[in-house]
């Protein structure tokens, strides 16, 4: 038997048609068409950098102060008595504020203003004490996260006045 020595089923074979007989069709299913549903288009996200976090004080920069010499202010009838401080200052972060330490025979500070685009100013001044000394400064800023930074020492010279 062949099936027997092939190991495989055999199919019987389809008898032939009878004699004025039509062949009947032997239909197999036949597949499904898959459907196929367009969704939206999916992006992967893109990646917006991370900026590095502020972690230094303003810039400052472009110091000067106007006028220097000044005067005390006894006796009277003296000018100028004071002296305006102003530098650029900026940060990334916004600038929040500034002040002038000054260092004369007292030691205090005066609180900067700003004005247009980076400028800030102050007014040192006026002085009673003895003159022929100097007025040391140094701007001190903070920025928006809290960082601050110092400019290096600027002077105003203080002159006595001699009517």
């Amino acid at each position: 038997d062949l099936e027997l020595a092939l190991g495989v089923p055999s199919i019987p074979p389809t008898p032939p048609p009878a004699v004025g007989q039509l062949p009947t069709a032997t239909t197999s299913p036949s597949p499904t068409p898959t459907e196929t549903i367009q969704g939206p288009t999916v992006h992967p996200p893109t990646r917006t950098p991370t900026p590095a976090p502020d972690t230094t004080g303003p810039s400052i920069k472009s110091v000067s102060d106007s006028p220097d010499p000044i005067k005390v202010t006894q006796p009277k009838g003296c000018t100028p008595t004071t002296s305006t401080v102003s530098a650029s200052i900026s940060d990334p972060s916004g600038v929040t504020s500034a002040v002038v330490l000054f260092f004369h025979t007292t030691i205090g500070q005066v609180a900067m203003t700003h004005g247009s685009g980076n400028t800030w100013s102050a007014t040192l001044g006026p002085y009673s004490a003895t003159g022929d000394g100097t007025v040391d400064y140094q701007i001190r800023a903070t920025d928006g996260q809290g960082n601050v930074s110092e400019s290096g020492f600027g002077q105003v010279t203080v002159l006595a006045c001699i009517p």
